[in-house]
Formats: structure tokens, C-alpha cells, sequence
């Protein structure tokens, strides 16, 4: 009547610790296994982005898609820039800039205005996307 109990406390711990073994493997196999990027594939012609990053002054502005900019404005000396952002991801050899500045208009009121150009990679305006 006094039977002890089958002991599997020893079993299960093993167990699960060579479940922990095998899973370890399986991931850090997985880790170094090299795997096909899935999106955009890099292009040979593609500049790095610190070269890009200095086609930019100091408050952010791209200073090529400013010449551009100008050369479209009644008043190109009353241009303010306020904010240039720009795409991380290359299509077809081109970045797209967009940026907000001011200027004044026909009635030389300080207005507003968006523009947002296509660039390659040297930094040379393609076309416009948009324009305000």
C-alpha cells in the first residue's frame, strides 16, 4: 500500500532541456543562414547614403532642388526655405525630394508653397511630382 511514487521530474527536465538544445540550433542555424531581400534589390549605380546625405546644406535643404525651385519663382531672392524631406528608397536610379518654402507672389504677399521633385542620383532635378 505504500508505494512511492514513479519519479518523472528527471525525465521531464531532460526532456525539456534537450528540447532547448535542439530549438537553440534550429535558430541560431536559421540566424546564419543568408536569405533573398524581398523589395528593391540594390543597384550597381546607386551611390551610399553619406555620399546623398551631402548633396544637403546644414538646416536640412537640398541645395540643387532649391537652384531649381528659384528658377520657377517671380522673386527668386524673397525664397525662404522651411523643410526638405526625402525618400530612403532608390526606384529606377531616382529619390523623391519634397520640400516647403516660402516666397512672395504676383501681389508680393509672403506665401506658402510645396514642391516635390524627382531627382537621380547625383542630385540633378528630373521632373516635377507636384507643385503648389
Amino acid at each position: 500500500m505504500n508505494q512511492e511514487p514513479v519519479k518523472k521530474s528527471s525525465n521531464c527536465t531532460t526532456g525539456c532541456i534537450i528540447f532547448v538544445i535542439i530549438f537553440a540550433f534550429f535558430m541560431i542555424k536559421s540566424m546564419m543562414t543568408p536569405r533573398p531581400e524581398i523589395g528593391i534589390e540594390p543597384r550597381e549605380e546607386s551611390i551610399d547614403a553619406d555620399s546623398f546625405k551631402s548633396q544637403f546644406f546644414w538646416d536640412g535643404s537640398h541645395y540643387k532642388t532649391i537652384r531649381f525651385t528659384k528658377t520657377l519663382m517671380l522673386d527668386p531672392s524673397s525664397f525662404q526655405h522651411v523643410s526638405t524631406t526625402y525618400t530612403d528608397v532608390v526606384v529606377e536610379g531616382h529619390r523623391t525630394i519634397s520640400m516647403i518654402y516660402r516666397g512672395t507672389n504676383a501681389s508680393g504677399v509672403l506665401v506658402t508653397k510645396y514642391i516635390s521633385v524627382k531627382v537621380n542620383l547625383q542630385g540633378d532635378v528630373v521632373s516635377i511630382l507636384s507643385k503648389t
